[in-house]
């Protein structure tokens, strides 16, 4: 049904698939400006992109968007619940793929967006170039931006450190960041000779960094 005066919007479902098909089909939501959407199963890197497409083509005013794609751990209630093609299986885990920058690019096309976190079962794969090519084509009012800085699983680190002072300079109106980066004392980068500053920062979080 048609919900014209919406703005605030949280869906959790067994696929992301699922929750932007009634966001774009059934619900009607107008004034739609932040959305939450949760899933608990595998999703693919390409399922991912093409949902972040649908997503800002349909609601390109969207300011906030928080994606949860981490695959769920097994509960009593869960799979008492769960359809039987979709219980957890520890497998899954090593199927699982890293989003990487071109799965994010649909979400350049999101211009009002101030709000953006992304939570995966893996650390995204993306190099300090990356996520610099990413920030400078997001908004540059963007103030909240997280990039799975709490994965499920770790893995080897990409970035470090150093990409704080590209993340200032790109985006120096974060007021919250969270990223997954090796902050082990022995890959400390050298400081930079102009450092940049983030002079609106609140909230930092390496999570399982």
């Amino acid at each position: 049904g048609g919900f014209p005066m919406l703005w605030d919007f949280a869906l959790g479902s067994w696929k992301l698939a699922d929750s932007v098909h009634y966001i774009t089909g059934k619900a009607r939501l107008p004034k739609l400006k932040s959305l939450c959407l949760d899933s608990v199963t595998l999703e693919s890197p390409e399922a991912i992109q093409e949902i972040f497409t649908t997503i800002a083509d349909a609601y390109p005013a969207l300011d906030a968007l928080f994606i949860d794609a981490i695959i769920a751990q097994p509960d009593a209630l869960l799979i008492a619940q769960a359809p039987e093609d979709l219980l957890f299986d520890s497998s899954e885990i090593d199927d699982c793929e890293p989003l990487r920058l071109e799965d994010l690019k649909p979400l350049a096309s999101l211009r009002e967006l101030t709000t953006l976190e992304i939570h995966h079962t893996l650390p995204l794969e993306l190099t300090e170039e990356d996520i610099v090519e990413l920030a400078r084509s997001l908004p540059p009012t963007l103030t909240d931006l997280v990039l799975g800085n709490e994965p499920l699983c770790e893995v080897e680190h990409i970035i470090t450190l150093s990409v704080l002072d590209s993340l200032a300079a790109a985006l120096p109106r974060l007021r919250k960041l969270g990223v997954y980066v090796d902050a082990r004392f022995d890959a400390m980068p050298e400081p930079p000779r102009k450092p940049h500053c983030f002079t609106q920062l609140e909230a930092l979080f390496f999570g399982a960094s």
